[in-house]
């Protein structure tokens, strides 16, 4: 999250917006990470592990429901995200 916020950070202030903070900015990314979260779960089923071994290669589907390992990683990030908001 460090080098894509303080990036998004550089271009805001670039165009000169102010008083958009890191705190601030850190805030909305966690909700924007929940929000996505929130999406897929209700869009799509967790699978089973072979499930996703199925639908690896099937290019009209997103990574989240094709890969087992990106699936994880959305419920770690979405798990520390609500930890940091204080949930």
């Amino acid at each position: 999250m460090g080098e894509l916020l303080d990036a998004y950070l550089a271009a805001l202030g670039a165009a000169g917006v102010k008083g958009y903070t890191r705190e601030m900015a850190e805030r909305h990314f966690d909700l924007g990470v929940c929000d996505y979260a929130r999406f897929v779960s209700g869009r799509f089923s967790w699978g089973s592990r072979e499930s996703y071994e199925k639908a690896k290669d099937q290019e009209n589907m997103g990574m989240i429901r094709r890969s087992y390992e990106d699936a994880k990683g959305l419920a770690r990030r979405t798990e520390e995200a609500l930890t940091r908001l204080g949930y």
